[in-house]
Parts: structure tokens; sequence; C-alpha cells
């Protein structure tokens, strides 16, 4: 039994694969096609003056999607340059846009991130020119979702420019939406200051529409930010210009930040532990209880990691030295 069924699921997968190859010669020959469509259309004859721009673009661009049907990369790439060419020249910016755009996801799965940026670049471009923010938006957002880890200054400059796309078409939700991720980036890859630049036109968004639920919780964040900064000052003035939003004196949050701001000027880290450790900070995003894990008050220092093996000794001496350094305080 067990002999039939192996030779069974042989067959079967070898069926498959004969299948998906047929599939894939098809789409081949599809694209082919549309690709010799698209040169009779930009050919001139006695009762053709000019080259049927559009129709060539769109033939163009039925060959890419076929191509990449099939999974040929360097085809469907070539395919959607030509088509966006094809449109730009017949003025048709919101589609030359569409197919740069296409063309520029290629580029990034081939690991060409550059090309990958210029054609988005220039097709956003293109989206403003004909006066469509919301694509030019899309754009930039869905860029920097897919450039937030390799290339974490470009997706927040492409998430900032976004929310700003956003804020002319008066569109507030979106607006913290793009913020959010772009606070997201910055704090993990430790660009602080422009992070609380960020939140400060967060808490301004969610307030204009009333979410003040949001704005509390993004002063948690403010005062996680500024406390990682060591300006227990600036943390205590994003506390305050909370104070005057009805119903945060109630809350979790102010009582969350000011048991920690009190902690922090006490220099009490243990006290500050159990708030930075504890379920609302392990609750926000992750970035936040990260950060919150790297927050010391003054006057302590980070737990050592003691070496193993060979040298061992000289690391505790030297761990000594630096606690006697300390034992005092510096409060």
């Amino acid at each position: 039994m067990c002999f039939v069924h192996f030779v069974v699921t042989l067959f079967i997968e070898g069926a498959a694969t004969e299948a998906m190859a047929r599939k894939d010669d098809q789409k081949l020959a599809e694209g082919l096609a549309c690709i010799r469509e698209a040169e009779k259309c930009m050919k001139t004859s006695l009762f053709q003056w000019k080259p049927d721009l559009d129709g060539a673009a769109d033939e163009y661009k039925k060959a890419a999607m076929a191509f990449k049907g099939a999974g040929a990369t360097d085809q469907t790439r070539d395919c959607y340059m030509k088509a966006a060419d094809a449109y730009l020249e017949n003025k048709n910016l919101y589609h030359a846009g569409k197919c740069y755009e296409a063309a520029a996801y290629v580029f990034r799965e081939q690991g060409d991130l550059d090309e990958a940026i210029n054609l988005i670049e220039k097709a956003i471009a293109l989206y403003r020119e004909q006066g469509t923010a919301d694509s030019a938006a899309q754009a930039y957002d869905k860029a920097g979702d897919v450039l937030a880890e390799t290339r974490p200054e470009k997706a927040i400059d492409f998430y900032v420019q976004a929310y700003e796309a956003m804020s002319l078409e008066d569109r507030p939700k979106q607006c913290c939406d793009l913020l959010n991720k772009a606070i997201k980036v910055m704090i993990k890859h430790r660009k602080l200051e422009m992070a609380m630049g960020a939140i400060k036109k967060s808490q301004e968004c969610y307030t204009s529409l009333d979410l003040l639920p949001q704005v509390f919780r993004l002063t948690v964040a403010a005062v996680l930010v500024q406390l990682a900064l060591g300006d227990l000052i600036a943390a205590e003035r994003a506390y305050g210009d909370s104070l005057n939003c009805p119903g945060f004196n109630d809350s979790d949050e102010c009582k969350i930040v000011k048991v920690l701001l009190r902690a922090y000027d006490d220099c009490d880290q243990e006290t500050a532990d159990k708030v930075l450790n504890g379920l609302y900070v392990r609750h926000m995003e992750n970035v936040y209880a990260q950060l919150a894990r790297t927050i010391r008050v003054p006057g302590t220092i980070k737990k050592k990691e003691l070496p193993t093996g060979e040298g061992a000794n000289q690391g505790a001496a030297a761990e000594e030295d630096d606690e006697d350094e300390y034992a005092g305080g510096i409060c």
C-alpha cells in the first residue's frame, strides 16, 4: 500500500508540474502576442499617420501581466516600462505613473532598490502633476511599507510626504495612520527627536477627530521617548500638555505617567521598572515596549553581562570598580 501511495503521489505531482508548465507556456505566448499587437500600434501607414500610443501602451501592459503570470520577471519589467513610456508620450500621466510604479516593484523583487525608488518617485511626480493626491499618498505609503526594514530613512521620508499629501486633502484619519507608521520606524532606528515631532502632530490629528484615548496613549509614548533621551523636563512638559485634555486626569495613562515621572525624579529604578515592565507598556506597540526597556533613571547603570571562560575574573573586577564609582549614587 505504501508503494502504491508513493507511485500515486509521484504521478499527481508530475501531472501538476506539467499543468503548471503548460500554463506558463500559454502565458508566455499570450505576452508575445500582445507585444506584436503593441508593435503594430506603433507603426504608421497611409491610413494611420500617427502611432496609436494608448493602444500600444494597453497591449504592453497586457503583455506585462501575462509575463508576470508566467514568472518571467525581466519581460514583465520591460513591458511595464514600455507601457509607461507610451502612456507618458501620449500625456496619459495617471496610467504612466501606475505602470512606472508596477515596474518599480519588479525592480525591487530583482534586488535593485535604487531603481525601484527612482521609479516610485517618478510615478508620484506624475500623480501630483495629474492632480491625484490620493494616488500619490498611496504610492508613498506602499513604498514606505516596503522600505521600512531595508531603507528606514527613505521609508520615513515617504511616510512624511504621504502625510503631507493627505493633510492637503484634509484627511486627518489617514494622517494619523501615516504618522504612526513613521513614528514606529523612527523609534526602532533611534531617531527619537524626529519621533517626538511626529508624535505631537499625531496628537493634534487625533484631537481634531475627538479621539482622546489615542491622545492619552501618545502622551505615554511621548514621555517614554523623552525619558529615553534623558530629558525629564521635556517629559514633564509632554505630560503637562495633556492635562488640559478632558478626561486625562482620571485616565490610566495619567496615573502611569505620574508614577513614572516621580520615580525618574527620585532616581528610583525599582519603581520605574514596575511601570516600564508593567502590563500597560507591554501592551503598547512593540517599539514602545522595547524602548521602555532601555530607560534608566539618573544614577543607575545597566547590569553588565559577565564574561564567561577566560577573562571572567577580570570582568568581575571591572564591575566591582564600576560599582564603587557609583556607590554613593549621583542623585
